[in-house]
């Protein structure tokens, strides 16, 4: 297989918010199509990069929340990913990035975090 036939064939997967600008230039409209890394917001990349040839990336991670004496305890996250938690009437009681949270009162809360929503009962 020559290049010009390789190239043709290629899917160019970048940063999203790169898409456009390698759409715009001439260089790249002879790949077969631009695509976006998968998930966006786990992969860092410099913004002159290309990735050519690479498949999508799914990266798995571990959530696990502990209660003990009405804290609320989360492992497995980045120091600046969003949890919220809400009370059964659907209150917000929380949002932030702490990953050890004191809990007022006991009784069933929703966690939502990284696009996971969760149960739990404090007692």
């Amino acid at each position: 297989m020559d290049n010009d036939t390789r190239y043709k064939t290629t899917r160019l997967y970048v940063p999203k918010e790169s898409i456009e600008k390698y759409e715009q230039k001439a260089a790249w409209n002879g790949a077969k199509g631009i695509y976006p890394l998968y998930p966006t917001d786990s992969i860092s990349l410099p913004k002159e990069v290309s990735v050519i040839l690479a498949k999508p990336t799914k990266i798995e991670y571990t959530i696990k929340l502990t209660v003990e004496n009405r804290c609320l305890k989360v492992e497995g996250l980045a120091d600046n990913d969003i949890i919220k938690i809400s009370d059964y009437a659907g209150f917000t009681v929380y949002r932030g990035t702490e990953h050890n949270i004191y809990l007022n009162a006991s009784g069933v809360y929703i966690v939502e975090v990284k696009g996971t929503t969760l149960k739990i009962h404090v007692k």
